[in-house]
């Protein structure tokens, strides 16, 4: 047999030899077509059930809290065992190793918290679920984001704050 790569798409197996009907071979090239191969096929996906969170009026008296709720789900590529992740965040404004809200001027930044089932994730911090076994399951997950008033005083009346965070799943083995 003979191996070699055609094109980088198609990959020679072999050869068979046939003799036809006037005692003369023809040769029959086999080859592994590799653009039928899915390539890169995402086994999950995931969304919020919103797309912005407010979190209000925030005073010294009283913690703003608000939930999110993220489904994460398995593609027509994953299959159906059940397909472990690994959950992190990224914001655009770390500092400190913590989440900040910063304003608009950029001269104010607050840190917040986000919780999964009552546990701080950190910048870093990795949290782990399983999305079940079978065919279109997801595995929703219960996000909470605190703003402790103790963060805010001193902050003028009015003032913006925002931050872009962002959920990063990647499948566990």
């Amino acid at each position: 047999m003979i191996f070699r790569n055609c094109n980088g798409q198609k990959i020679l197996l072999g050869s068979i030899t046939f003799i036809n009907e006037g005692n003369r071979p023809v040769i029959h090239h086999i080859y592994l077509d590799l653009t039928l191969l899915p390539t890169a096929a995402p086994a999950l996906q995931a969304s919020f059930n919103k797309a912005t969170l407010l979190l209000g009026e925030v005073n010294a008296f009283r913690d703003a809290r608000q939930r999110l709720m993220l489904s994460i789900s398995k593609t027509q590529y994953a299959g159906n065992l059940a397909q472990p992740y690994i959950l992190k965040f990224e914001s655009s404004q770390m500092k400190d190793n913590s989440y900040q809200l910063k304003s608009v001027q950029g001269d104010i930044h607050v840190p917040y918290k986000v919780m999964i089932h009552d546990v701080n994730i950190s910048p870093g911090d990795e949290y782990r679920g399983v999305v079940a076994a079978g065919e279109a399951t997801s595995d929703i997950v219960q996000i909470e984001f605190l703003l402790p008033s103790t963060q805010v005083g001193g902050i003028a009346a009015g003032t913006k704050l925002s931050d872009v965070l962002t959920a990063v799943i990647i499948p566990d083995s």
